[in-house]
């Protein structure tokens, strides 16, 4: 006679993306992610340690300070790569969200293509920029017209 299991896996714990690392985090406590449709819980999340949101917001300090060098030429390159990746993944997007949120795919799939116009929307930024000055047009130049 088959013996029916009664192990069940634990949902899985989100990590942290800290300095471009993904990494447990050191909290005692956890929000659950529920699957609204089954009432699951599909993943958990950390309540993050002070030392840890003080770690994440001076990461984002630091990225900050080079992002701003950054060329809009090169930016617009960033938001391009992330317009194909979003496009090449909008599926699996989808699900995840009817996962979480408890949406119909269709739902779903309507809710990232609105997020993919924004993204698109970014990616013309470098026309939206034009005017009389265009600060930071490439690596430390900027442009001025003067009439």
């Amino acid at each position: 006679m088959m013996k029916r299991s009664t192990t069940f896996l634990a949902p899985p714990v989100m990590k942290m993306l800290i300095n471009g690392e993904f990494t447990d985090s050191k909290a005692t406590t956890f929000t659950d992610i529920v699957n609204p449709a089954t009432g699951d819980v599909i993943a958990r999340t950390p309540n993050c340690t002070q030392e840890e949101m003080a770690a994440a917001a001076a990461d984002s300090q630091k990225a900050f300070l080079k992002w701003r060098d950054v060329s809009v030429s090169n930016r617009v390159r960033v938001m391009l790569k992330l317009q194909a990746i979003i496009r090449d993944r909008s599926p699996d997007l989808a699900k995840i969200l009817t996962e979480e949120q408890g949406k119909s795919l269709v739902d779903a799939e309507g809710d990232i293509f609105r997020g993919l116009e924004v993204v698109e929307h970014a990616c013309s930024m470098g026309t939206l920029q034009m005017g009389e000055t265009v600060n930071n047009v490439s690596a430390h130049m900027d442009t001025y017209s003067y009439r």
